[in-house]
């Protein structure tokens, strides 16, 4: 593997949008996605089951290291062109752990914020469970 590889839900408008985010600030090719849904997912990163990869986003580095979740965050940041300096949060004592609680209250009510925020961008009216009509 070449550059990293983000694993994320697929089917998650929430989990999208972040892809988008970030894909508008990385560098050209400086990262590959791949939905968790995808039928490379096995081949490409087999440490990674398509179950853990709907509960949090994975990033496989390189070296074959993987991070799952908010331990992820840094080492996205670290490649996100003005938002580099966000990388060194991490240092300040406390503040993985408070990522951890924030990352898995957002992974654990994805849907209903997914809701929100596309009522709020299409003025359509969204259901908890994503569908929007």
């Amino acid at each position: 593997m070449e550059r990293p590889l983000l694993i994320y839900d697929g089917a998650c408008p929430l989990c999208l949008a972040a892809r988008d985010w970030l894909a508008r600030r990385m560098p050209p090719d400086a990262i590959e996605f791949l939905p968790c849904q995808s039928e490379q997912l096995a081949r490409r990163a087999p440490g990674v089951s398509s179950e853990a990869c709907l509960q949090a986003i994975h990033l496989v580095l390189p070296d074959g290291a993987v991070y799952a979740g908010a331990d992820a965050l840094p080492h996205l940041l670290r490649g996100l062109r003005g938002w580099r300096w966000a990388a060194s949060a991490w240092c300040v004592p406390g503040f993985a752990r408070l990522t951890l609680v924030v990352y898995g209250w957002v992974a654990g009510h994805r849907r209903m914020l997914s809701a929100l925020t596309t009522r709020r961008r299409s003025g359509k009216r969204c259901r908890v469970d994503g569908n929007c009509v």
